[in-house]
């Protein structure tokens, strides 16, 4: 039995509002096909990747989707990159710190949600009619809060002295410069064809995370996969706009993103960086060499012939970047379950590099922290339905600081300069929520 219903009671204020402030909760907001998704209070959790196939089978994960709220009840949460080991076959021992203590994969299992279909309008669902009369007491609390005044997020690097404060990052300018040539070294020979290198920016925030995860927001509101979670461990806020997989029934679709250009504020300028992007040689090499491992990947997992791409290299703009995106689809065989069509998949091979297992190898020797649940995935899965982003653009906040993974993949002609700044881009979202200026280098 599946429970839909209009919300009719006072205005619930913005999405992130909806969301418990206390983090024993499991809070979650994600948007999900252009709904704002909103859960609390899941009845149990998955920790493990049978367990999670388990789950999803139960769930009816391949079977037809319904009309409406995209998610009513099912399994909401994320897989780190740590998880990314134990899939490539790599040693598990990592001794490197990470942003956040965070479990390598957690679902928590919900059965119901405040759904705010694009046209803003709210709706309660739910297993049963007890279960929605839940998601109605989670709209009508946060129509309470809406109207109280919100603190304003304060931030801080210690240290600091002047009046914008700039981020602390776990690689200096110098530093990353060199991993860009280390990279370039295991290119020459053969190793590798391409890295994608990461970096975390942090800041100091003692304000509430709503107000962090309001601010991303509102500096992307385009994000397909806005996500923001009262995890296990650290609280998780992403505007990521890219698609690691949605299945619809047993078709799988895959949108890498690979290439980046900043945008202008005038508009000559701004088309100028979008041409540079779709016709530079060095973005579309790289872009491709992606696009072929997906293809790879899918190709694993789906039935002969099935795998295509419709639509190869398109510019898709963003408030504050431009990039080039690709769709590859392919229609997963019927004897396999999620936990191998995760297998296959995981991580997004644009937030690896090629030949992947390898180039995973490599990052752990040119990366001192580990990555944590950036570069892994976040989403949902619920009757007919998987929806996981790659949580890239996300930060994670623990112990009174946020932290915001950014990075790009290196290729032979990369330039260090060049990367440092487009990595530096890609993080603008964080440095206006934050306050912050990029590090000094």
């Amino acid at each position: 039995m599946t429970v839909v219903r209009p919300y009719t009671g006072p205005d619930p204020g913005h999405p992130v509002t909806v969301v418990p402030s206390d983090p024993s909760r499991r809070g979650a907001l994600v948007r999900v096909r252009g709904w704002e998704v909103a859960v609390a209070d899941p009845v149990g959790a998955v920790t493990d990747g049978r367990a999670l196939d388990e789950a999803a089978d139960e769930l009816g994960w391949a079977g037809p989707g319904a009309a409406g709220p995209p998610f009513t009840h099912g399994l909401l949460g994320f897989v780190t990159d740590d998880a990314s080991a134990a899939l490539l076959d790599l040693d598990t021992v990592d001794e490197r710190p990470a942003p956040a203590p965070l479990p390598p994969l957690w679902f928590g299992r919900y059965t119901h949600a405040a759904c705010q279909s694009p046209d803003g309008r709210w709706w309660v669902t739910g297993a049963s009619d007890a279960d929605a009369d839940r998601a109605h007491s989670l709209l009508v609390a946060a129509a309470r809060r809406h109207g109280r005044p919100r603190a304003p997020g304060r931030v801080g690097v210690v240290g600091a002295t002047r009046e914008e404060e700039s981020a602390r990052s776990t690689l200096s300018r110098a530093q990353h410069g060199a991993a860009v040539q280390r990279i370039h070294d295991w290119i020459a020979d053969g190793d590798v064809y391409q890295v994608n290198l990461t970096l975390h920016v942090g800041a100091r925030w003692d304000g509430s995370p709503r107000a962090l995860a309001r601010r991303l927001f509102g500096a992307s509101p385009s994000a397909d996969h806005a996500a923001f979670l009262h995890a296990p461990g650290a609280t998780i806020a992403s505007v990521s706009p890219e698609t690691f997989l949605r299945m619809d029934g047993r078709q799988a679709t895959i949108r890498p993103i690979k290439g980046t250009r900043r945008r202008a504020e005038d508009p000559v300028v701004d088309r100028a960086l979008a041409e540079d992007l779709r016709t530079a040689t060095k973005d579309g090499a790289e872009h491709v060499m992606i696009v072929d491992l997906e293809r790879n990947d899918l190709g694993r997992i789906c039935e002969v012939g099935s795998v295509r791409v419709p639509q190869l290299m398109e510019l898709e703009a963003h408030p504050t970047v431009w990039h080039l995106t690709s769709t590859v689809l392919g229609t997963v065989r019927a004897d396999l379950g999620l936990r191998d069509v995760l297998a296959a998949l995981f991580p997004c091979g644009s937030v690896t590099g090629a030949p992947k297992r390898m180039a995973v190898s490599r990052t752990r020797l040119v990366e001192p922290w580990r990555r944590g649940v950036y570069c892994g995935a976040i989403g949902v899965i619920a009757p007919g339905l998987v929806d996981l982003s790659v949580a890239i653009r996300t930060a994670v906040l623990h112990d009174g600081w946020a932290w915001y993974g950014t990075g790009g993949g290196i290729v032979a002609d990369s330039d260090p300069d060049e990367e440092w700044e487009e990595a530096m881009t890609k993080a603008r979202a964080f440095f206006t929520a934050t306050g912050t200026a990029p590090p000094d280098g």
